[in-house]
Order: structure tokens, then sequence, then C-alpha cells
């Protein structure tokens, strides 16, 4: 079963509009495809690499990563991060929105 987020509409006469949970996965997938040294973890059986859910009121993406050796990880996590909130609050316009980065593994580039 999806989740939805009701986004705040000024103008209540028009309707409401309702976001999947799945618009903000994919773009947190998009915004970690567009940036070099740095991959979406492979997903595994019951897993998901990109994970969002509803708490508090708040959006929380959880994002399974692969950095390319060499790299600076809090570095290149901070870019990743900003961008991901960046991208989500002009595209939709939420702003309350907790990012958390795991960092699972290294690939040899």
């Amino acid at each position: 079963m999806a989740t939805y987020i009701v986004s705040k509409n000024r103008n209540k006469e028009t309707g409401i509009i309702g976001l999947s949970t799945a618009v903000f996965e994919s773009i947190a997938s998009s915004c970690i495809n567009e940036i070099a040294n740095i991959d979406v973890a492979p997903s595994g059986t019951f897993q998901k690499s990109v994970v969002c859910k509803v708490v508090n009121k708040k959006i929380v993406l959880t994002l399974n990563v692969v950095l390319a050796t060499g790299t600076n990880i809090n570095d290149i996590c901070t870019m990743v991060k900003e961008k991901i909130y960046n991208e989500i609050a002009y595209m939709t316009g939420f702003k309350d929105t907790v990012i958390n980065m795991n960092v699972v593994g290294f690939a040899f580039k």
C-alpha cells in the first residue's frame, strides 16, 4: 500500500495534491545519479536502497550508497544531501525533510 503526502494548497477550491513517497525516492535517486563518485547501493532481497517515510509530519529519506574509493566521505555526502534537499524543496515545496545516508561500501574505479 502506497503512502501519500498531501501538499498544502493555498487555494482550497482547486483541490489537494497528493504525492506518493515513491516520488521523493525517485527525486533522491536521480540526484545521486547526477553526481560522480557515488551510486545507490544495489537493493537486497527485502530491502530497498532508497526509502521514504513520514515521521512526525516530516519526510525522512534513508539512502544506502556506495562511494568510489579515494573520495572524501563527508564532502560528497554533504553535497548529495544539500542537492536532494534543494531538489525536493523546489519540485514539491516540502522543506521539512530529513536525509539519512548510510555508506555501505566502496567501489573501485
